[in-house]
């Protein structure tokens, strides 16, 4: 008997095998791509109050202060929209992911003010208060376990 043609059905069951666990890895989960979402976004908040911070104790040039706000907004702008494109599975899925959306629009908004304040349009210290704001309810969320 040859044993040829066993050893490729078993070569290919192994690459069948390989190719699905391939594929498990590759997929992540709605949940995981919001929370990842929401880490994002809760680390650009970061940047833009410690960009408000340095300005208003001048511990930095203004224009510096404004490319690392801008960074920030462009960064928590991509969050909501990874968060916006996701296909849910489910209700709950949905639910998670409208609530993590609210808190994400609300987080670019406090970020435009935050750009808008160091570009000389609005208050910093008004600003500082609304990004803080938006990584509390960020944080709230993760704290929470719902995204």
């Amino acid at each position: 008997m040859d044993p040829r043609p066993r050893q490729l059905s078993r070569a290919a069951a192994a690459a069948g095998l390989f190719v699905v666990a391939l594929a498990m890895t590759g997929c992540t989960g709605a949940a995981d791509q919001v929370a990842d979402a929401i880490d994002q976004a809760v680390a650009a908040t970061a940047t833009a109050g410690l960009a408000l911070e340095q300005d208003a104790d001048g511990r930095t040039f203004r224009p510096t202060a404004l490319t690392a706000a801008e960074d920030a907004r462009r960064e928590a702008a991509d969050a909501a929209r990874t968060v916006a494109m996701l296909d849910v599975a489910d209700q709950t899925e949905a639910g998670r992911r409208s609530e993590a959306l609210d808190a994400l629009d609300e987080t670019v908004r406090a970020l435009d003010a935050a750009v808008d304040a160091l570009g000389g349009v609005g208050d910093t210290a008004e600003a500082a208060d609304r990004v803080a704001a938006a990584e509390d309810a960020l944080r709230a969320l993760t704290r929470e376990g719902r995204p």
